[in-house]
Order: structure tokens, then sequence, then C-alpha cells
């Protein structure tokens, strides 16, 4: 989860992959 946590946080500068890291932490 923790992993997941720190993509989210670089991904969520985009946040065009936000939506994609979503759904693989699920």
């Amino acid at each position: 989860m923790v992993f997941g946590f720190k993509i989210h946080l670089i991904i969520n500068d985009k946040g065009e992959i936000l939506s994609f890291c979503f759904s693989g932490l699920m």
C-alpha cells in the first residue's frame, strides 16, 4: 500500500494517470 501511495502522489502532479494508479491499487 505504501508503494501505491507514493506512486499516487507522484502521479497526482500529472492527474492523467491518477485513475490508472487508483485502479492498480484496487
